[in-house]
């Protein structure tokens, strides 16, 4: 890896994290959002375990502001980043069934298009009920400044996490 110009690298599992951090020290190793860390004690246990940034959970805590100062506080001085313009509803229910749904898009035999049934029934539930457009758990621009507050400067737009996010 140190040979390919690699400078970081997003992992969901806490055997890659290590791994990584032990072969590749200078390798800085980001938490995905899909390990759904919203508590201080979930931060402190990738901190220990060697992480460079944490996505914080993109489902829940956002406008929590008590817990993000608890979380910032157990980070130790490890970035935390936000995802700024998810749209995920706030506290889904199936969110890591759509997490897991998408991960099995990168399978060589699912040329990286899943029936993404999640997407469907969540964009059913909007319709249905146009409010859930804004409890989803983004952020609105003029209220960066909160969170910068806090000390979280790590703030992330979805669609270059997911690059085709702008052609879906």
């Amino acid at each position: 890896m140190d040979g390919t110009g690699i400078d970081s690298i997003t992992v969901a599992n806490v055997y890659f994290l290590r791994l990584i951090k032990k072969r590749h020290p200078r390798i800085s190793v980001r938490v995905s959002s899909h390990r759904f860390t919203d508590t201080p004690r979930k931060v402190r246990f990738w901190v220990d375990n060697g992480a460079d940034v944490i996505v914080v959970s993109e489902v829940g805590v956002h406008r929590e502001f008590q817990t993000l100062i608890g979380m910032k506080e157990a980070a130790q001085g490890v970035d935390l980043q936000l995802i700024v313009n998810n749209w995920c509803r706030q506290d889904c229910a199936i969110a890591g069934n759509h997490a897991v749904g998408l991960s099995a898009a990168s399978a060589a035999k699912s040329r990286g298009f899943p029936l993404d049934y999640c997407s469907i029934l969540c964009n059913q539930i909007r319709l249905r009920d146009p409010v859930n457009y804004i409890r989803a758990n983004w952020i609105r621009p003029e209220d960066l400044h909160y969170y910068e507050k806090l000390g979280v400067r790590n703030l992330q737009d979805c669609r270059t996490q997911h690059p085709d996010a702008d052609s879906a």
